[in-house]
């Protein structure tokens, strides 16, 4: 199974950006505090996921 988060940079108290996204349709959205270590984490997750070949992005000419 595919798990797809959607994680969103907040701060303390700013809850409504994740409430809001959810509103519009975004189910798995998830607040998050960037810090050095959290983006670390989030970047080895991106690199393992590109070595393993499970990360799909389609190419769209018109970008």
């Amino acid at each position: 199974m595919i798990q797809i988060m959607t994680l969103v940079n907040f701060f303390v108290g700013e809850t409504f950006i994740v409430e809001d996204m959810k509103n519009a349709g975004v189910r798995q959205a998830e607040g998050v505090k960037f810090t050095v270590e959290s983006k670390q984490v989030m970047a080895q997750w991106l690199k393992q996921c590109m070595v393993e070949k499970k990360l799909k992005i389609p190419y769209d000419r018109s970008l």
